[in-house]
């Protein structure tokens, strides 16, 4: 299912309220460190859902400084463009994706190309484009996400990391590299996506309901319904 909401609206924020995004795998997949028995990232992320479903309200906060964020967003239909031509391809947007069988699970692709092809469109700084581009791969911060988006999109076949850097020449301020399908990586995704929302759903039923006590409220009720039919007639209360 896909909500045609812009990406950063307020709209697209509602559509994917509560829901494991591709751009939060990374938090998913979390290993506790040495010595502790849970992720602080993981449980983090989890308590943040575990809020969303409760008030139906999203609380993701954009990460990073206030100039990465703007710069990024400025360069990213640049990136696009520089991509397009590169590639001699459409990019088409897309808003929120779910996961066409994971409950609570999407993504936001950067770009659609074709029937087969995302895209992951980053507008670095200098150092980590560099970085990128010396390394030749998929950096792996971004990994796991890409092939999460796949996972959301069954019948296509590869994601493209797109980085771009304006003021480097030509041949360097654009780094493409393609992340092909990996069918055993995501089945691996996807099930520790759902391992992550059956611990949600467990967390969330244990939670108290503000309803007051749960035996009392059955009790009255029970009282309620003696009452109703005894047709009127006064009778004792059955507790």
């Amino acid at each position: 299912m896909v909500e045609e909401h812009e990406q950063g609206s307020a709209a697209w924020y509602e559509a994917r309220a509560g829901h494991v995004t591709a751009s939060r795998i990374k938090d998913v997949m979390a290993k506790p460190r040495k010595g502790q028995k849970d992720s602080a990232t993981r449980k983090a992320y989890m308590a943040q859902l575990i809020c969303e479903r409760l008030i139906g309200k999203s609380l993701e906060e954009e990460r990073g400084s206030f100039y990465d964020i703007k710069r990024g967003k400025d360069l990213e239909s640049v990136a696009r463009v520089e991509y397009e031509m590169s590639r001699g391809v459409v990019v088409d947007t897309a808003g929120f994706v779910k996961h066409p069988s994971l409950p609570m699970a999407g993504c936001s692709p950067d770009g659609l190309i074709g029937k087969e092809g995302l895209c992951q469109l980053k507008a670095p700084r200098r150092h980590i484009h560099i970085d990128w581009i010396m390394a030749g791969v998929v950096p792996s911060d971004h990994k796991e996400q890409m092939l999460f988006e796949l996972a959301c999109h069954p019948e296509r076949q590869w994601n493209d990391f797109v980085s771009y850097v304006e003021d480097l020449p030509p041949h360097l301020g654009l780094f493409i590299v393609r992340q092909p399908r990996d069918d055993v990586k995501i089945a691996e995704i996807e099930a520790a996506v759902a391992k992550f929302n059956a611990e949600i759903d467990e967390i969330m039923a244990k939670l108290p309901t503000g309803e007051g006590d749960s035996s009392l409220q059955r009790q009255l009720q029970d009282s309620v319904d003696y009452i109703k039919n005894s047709k009127g007639q006064k009778v004792p209360i059955p507790f």
